[in-house]
């Protein structure tokens, strides 16, 4: 059957399925019909610049957003990469953001320059059909000077999002003034009429408090935030009766926290992850008396076991204190505890585990108040796993299964414990070996699981000692999946005889997308001669003897990039080439 004959319905419901830059990229420039499905498609599903290249936005800019630009519904922008320069094209094409006045949806991530955020904050009023915002890695305006000073700063940026009529969800993900390396949130000092959902990831401000937040925000119904340090200051002065939610990563004492959900009395679902362990009576007598209507509560908790008693004896208090009445009966929540007899660490968490990631740092023995254990086992949920469990041959064997890992990140040698755990590897689409060695045993492991990633994409190697040589680095695999490859860690700089040898590797031929350091920027020539399907190269480059064969402008950024030019002129055509000290980002056609 010819794709064409397809009806329009059933193309723009494969359409929903394909990412932005990949409609661009098969059916842009065809004909009429195909642009007038993609303009209807955008229109309706919004566009994603997350993994575009710099052509793609210039095609959005001159073809599509002069038509559908104040009727478009949904649009995120990144700037990951300088070289994408967005702002710069939207600029040079006549539009600014506040022309996109239909957009419920604006997500805005990597966004550092104070010009291009206050474009935005301008922009903003103009944007009044908004429901959702994110801002992800962007930073606010600040000043130099005291925290509050610059906290002063970036308010009225802060006040222009709680002034936005419509907004109902705002994310902050690494967002933040920041001071000493710590991210503190700009408070508003506007009450907004319409946000119900507030996230705050990555702030670590001891100084926050949720009354304060509720206070300009009446109609807050759920908070969600990482990294909060509780304290006994931070317990609200008056009750959050609008609050039915409640999702933190904290660290500070359980006490604390106790104190502070007893001032959220209407708590229908409450969700606690890295938290200190506090036992089951006190959860109990926490939720019989303050929080009524909770309904779905789950937690993750870490604790130490004492040495003055038998681990087993310690694992059966601290589950005897979830087996009462109120756990089992009432309210069906079920407790496991993972631990490991010599580390004397124990994790405690609800049935089913409900956490996006998991950290395994050495074989886990379990315990459960789940009378059927092997049912709650699956950890569906889980999508990252960090694996360090060091190979034993006495491994005790385990019941936790993972089935759907997107993530991956390995720290030490696989063993036959990890596939008892890792039984299939079909959504896994990133795979970070942050420790490797040249034993036969090893290198057949990790073969192993490359051969059974059938749709990894991202192969990053990290971590490796100096003498771990390229030839050595899994690179002849059979996996056709593998586009993008970074090879960029703080000890290896390979040289040129080693990147002529990576450069005929299977995993090389296919590469798209490389990250990769050397010791001399000639070699980052020989590579983009040799690789065709390379795209997108991230390089860096040690001291070389060729910086003298090359004139000096005094701004090494320039002469690195004019050298490149000169390098490759004819050889592969360039869309751009971007750099800083020691480092150049190459986009190819």
């Amino acid at each position: 059957m010819n794709f064409e004959s397809l009806a329009n319905e059933l193309l723009l419901y494969i359409f929903k399925f394909l990412r932005t830059d990949h409609l661009i990229y098969a059916f842009h420039d065809l004909n009429s019909r195909f642009y007038s499905l993609l303009l209807h498609h955008f229109t309706v599903y919004g566009i994603d610049s997350r993994l575009f290249h710099y052509n793609d936005f210039v095609i959005m800019c001159e073809k599509y957003f002069p038509t559908m630009i104040d009727k478009l519904s949904s649009l995120y922008l990144s700037q990951k990469e300088d070289s994408l320069k967005l702002f710069n094209q939207l600029d040079a094409h006549g539009f600014a953001v506040g022309q996109f006045i239909q957009l419920k949806s604006l997500s805005l991530s990597y966004l550092s320059e104070e010009q291009i955020m206050g474009q935005i904050m301008f922009a903003l009023p103009h944007l009044i059909n908004i429901t959702h915002l994110t801002l992800q890695h962007c930073s606010l305006p600040q000043s130099p000077g005291s925290v509050s000073e610059e906290q002063i700063n970036a308010r009225p940026f802060i006040n222009c999002i709680w002034k936005l009529p419509k907004l109902t969800h705002c994310y902050f993900i690494k967002t933040f003034v920041y001071r000493f390396s710590s991210a503190i949130f700009t408070e508003p000092t506007v009450i907004s009429s319409s946000i119900t959902h507030l996230f705050l990831f990555g702030v670590h401000d001891d100084s926050l408090c949720l009354d304060r937040i509720c206070e300009t925000t009446p109609k807050l119904q759920h908070f969600s935030e990482s990294f909060l340090d509780l304290n006994i200051s931070q317990v609200p002065r008056f009750p959050l009766l609008s609050m039915t939610s409640l999702e933190l990563s904290c660290t500070g004492s359980g006490s604390s926290l106790l104190h502070i959900l007893q001032w959220i009395p209407n708590l229908y679902r409450l969700k606690l992850k890295d938290i200190s362990y506090t036992n089951g009576h006190e959860w109990e007598s926490c939720i019989s008396n303050h929080l009524p209507k909770l309904k779905i509560f789950n937690f993750q908790m870490e604790g130490r076991f004492s040495r003055n008693e038998t681990i087993d004896a310690q694992v059966d208090n601290v589950l005897n204190k979830f087996r009462t009445r109120f756990w089992l009966d009432e309210h069906g929540w079920f407790i496991a505890c993972y631990y490991e007899p010599t580390n004397r660490s124990f994790y405690l968490c609800t049935l089913p585990y409900v956490f996006d990631t998991f950290q395994m740092r050495y074989p886990l023995l379990y315990k459960s108040t789940c009378p059927n254990e092997k049912n709650d086992q699956t950890f569906d949920a889980v999508r990252r796993l960090v694996y360090g469990v060091q190979s034993m041959n006495d491994c005790p064997s385990s019941d936790i299964r993972f089935y759907k890992l997107e993530t991956l990140e390995i720290k030490v040698a696989l063993s036959n414990y990890f596939w008892s755990i890792v039984p299939a590897l079909n959504n896994l689409t990133s795979c970070t070996i942050a420790s490797y060695d040249n034993s036969p045993e090893c290198i057949n492991q990790l073969q192993l699981l490359l051969s059974r990633a059938t749709r990894l994409t991202l192969l990053r190697f990290s971590g490796h000692s100096r003498d771990i040589s390229i030839e050595n680095l899994l690179l002849e695999t059979n996996n056709a999946s593998i586009k993008r490859l970074n090879l960029q860690t703080n000890f290896i700089s390979y040289d040129e005889e080693q990147c002529v040898r990576f450069s005929h590797t299977r995993l090389a031929m296919q590469c798209e997308e490389l990250h990769i350091r050397v010791k001399n920027r000639i070699s980052i020539c020989y590579l983009i001669k040799t690789m065709y399907n390379l795209r997108l190269v991230y390089m860096k480059y040690d001291d070389d003897g060729y910086d003298s064969l090359s004139p000096k402008t005094g701004n090494e950024k320039c002469d690195t990039i004019s050298w490149l030019w000169e390098q490759l002129i004819g050889i592969r055509r360039f869309v751009e080439i971007t750099g800083c000290y020691k480092s150049a980002v190459l986009r190819l056609s």
